[in-house]
């Protein structure tokens, strides 16, 4: 007969293996790297076999797992509550959506990730292990990206001329660098030498790629991410001077007021630095875009056309022909990813992502709570007002997004004394 540790300790190693292999596919894909562009309507698809076998499969090993911690399950979900009612109301769309079979595989897929995150945080000492395997994962991503980009030319964007590595294009390149550079900057807190050494050496290639890839939204929210870390320390030191967050204050409306004095006063020469770049001051006709896409939403403004279901070519989608009539470069996301919530789940649905958002929010300040996920979180908020990466299934900044958030409701459950939620560890 298998005792209780001996069972406990299988189910935990296939909770591991299921979410390490979840790592991977979500950081490499499950497509064929190197494709062309696709600049025909006709070559437009939305199934790929080996996604439906790999997470088909990870779902009913996050189930098996699941089930001898049911009661640490439901109490998770309780205690979280927020995002599980958002995905709740994102199945529920399914009733309304013109693409039924479609909105229900995406919303599959969703919680198939959730499945997953939870049923390895159900399994863990510490929320400091998902940085360990992303370490694993990341060590083996960013040296095959820089190898594909100096030996394949397919992994040069065929449009921009920029790199794209092992992703479908130059942003999706930008955010995952992004989000390594952050996770390897946490990572270099490591007291270890070496391993302090590897993770800053891995961040500088991090930074590398995020600038060959020449991602202007990714580029624009690492400076961002820089300028309020820096605004932390330096919040940090004064208060331990007793001057306390007015300086800060003061720092974060000269510097706004600076930003609104030159785009104001020197209008042209912002213009001319965007051209410089390769971009128009209209990002690249995604205002445009967004003007039609706010005026299809308001046909179903409240509950929106059903999860993923806007973005649908198969059977033929009458509204978005008419969208691919006018922009030739075919976009498949509104590049705003706020805008494509209210397509996908209409404003009921952003108003419930929104209140999941401020309670994170609402918790980290009032516990003074710090882990991984911090910054990682903020990045890819800013990210979603140029992408669409959250609510999008196997997009590589909307899964981190989902790790992060609820690695963050594992970590109140494991926290025993407060820390500055974006600085260093506080010790006893």
């Amino acid at each position: 007969m298998i005792s209780d540790k001996n069972q406990h300790s299988f189910f935990k190693k296939l909770a591991h293996a299921a979410f390490v292999t979840y790592l991977f596919f979500i950081t490499f894909g499950t497509a064929i790297p190197f494709q062309p562009r696709v600049t025909e309507v006709e070559d437009i698809g939305t199934s790929n076999i080996i996604n439906q076998i790999v997470f088909s499969l990870l779902f009913i090993i996050a189930v098996i797992v699941i089930i001898p911690r049911l009661k640490q399950f439901l109490t998770f979900i309780m205690r979280e509550k927020f995002l599980s009612v958002l995905f709740i109301f994102c199945l529920l769309s399914v009733l309304w959506s013109d693409y039924t079979f479609v909105s229900f595989k995406r919303v599959f897929q969703l919680i198939t990730s959730f499945m997953v995150i939870l049923s390895f945080l159900l399994y863990i000492d510490s929320t400091d292990e998902i940085i360990k395997y992303f370490k694993i994962i990341l060590l083996i991503y960013i040296p095959i990206s820089f190898i594909s980009i100096a030996l394949i030319p397919g992994a040069i964007d065929p449009v921009h001329h920029t790199w794209r590595g092992l992703t479908v294009g130059k942003n999706y390149l930008g955010q995952t660098s992004l989000l390594c550079i952050i996770i390897w900057a946490y990572a270099a807190r490591d007291r270890n030498s070496h391993q302090k050494l590897l993770a800053l050496s891995m961040m500088m290639l991090s930074v590398i790629l995020l600038f060959g890839s020449m991602s202007m939204a990714s580029i624009v929210t690492f400076s961002i991410i820089l300028f309020l870390f820096l605004l932390a320390m330096i919040d940090k030191f004064f208060k331990s001077i007793n001057v306390g967050r007015t300086f800060s204050v003061i720092v974060i409306i000269s510097a706004i007021a600076t930003i609104a004095a030159i785009y104001y006063s020197a209008f042209e020469m912002i213009e001319l630095a965007f051209n410089k770049m390769g971009r128009d001051i209209s990002f690249t006709g995604r205002t445009e875009l967004w003007k039609d896409l706010f005026h299809l939403s308001k046909d179903r403004m409240w509950f929106g056309y059903g999860f993923a279901a806007f973005w649908v070519f198969e059977p033929i989608n009458p509204k978005l022909l008419l969208l691919f009539e006018k922009y030739v470069w075919l976009p498949n996301e509104a590049h705003l990813g706020y805008l494509d919530i209210v397509m996908q789940i209409g404003v009921v649905g952003l108003l419930l992502f929104s209140i999941a958002i401020a309670a994170y929010f609402i918790k980290l300040i009032k516990l003074n709570t710090t882990f991984f996920g911090t910054w990682l979180i903020i990045a890819i908020l800013i990210l979603n007002l140029q992408e669409s990466t959250l609510l999008f299934p196997r997009v590589f900044s909307g899964e981190v997004f989902l790790i992060s958030y609820l690695a963050f409701y594992q970590k109140l459950a494991e926290e025993k004394q407060p820390i500055n939620p974006l600085g260093p560890r506080i010790s006893k």
